[in-house]
């Protein structure tokens, strides 16, 4: 880096990377307290599932609907922060 101004975009950049990051990470929490309350998933050994009503409502579209809700994001960081939280996590 040559000068202050440099350091300082750099420095602008990268914490609004990680104020981003963290900010996901509370929703993630959020979003696992709403659904436990709502009684709609179950987490358990480190697998979500649905619970007992709702896995019988979406049985039959079940399939179509999944492909829909969960694809891979290219622009989250591998190996880094998200990795070990999401990776803790089956969708099942």
């Amino acid at each position: 880096m040559k000068s202050e101004k440099e350091i300082k975009n750099v420095f602008f950049k990268y914490m609004h990377v990680y104020k981003a990051m963290a900010t996901l990470q509370d929703y993630l929490i959020l979003i696992e307290d709403i659904s436990i309350l709502s009684e709609t998933f179950i987490f358990e050994d480190n697998i979500v599932k649905f619970d007992i009503m709702p896995k019988y409502f979406f049985q039959d579209s079940i399939s179509s609907l999944y492909p829909e809700a969960f694809q891979e994001n290219k622009y989250l960081k591998k190996g880094g922060f998200f990795e070990a939280d999401l990776s803790k996590t089956n969708f099942r």
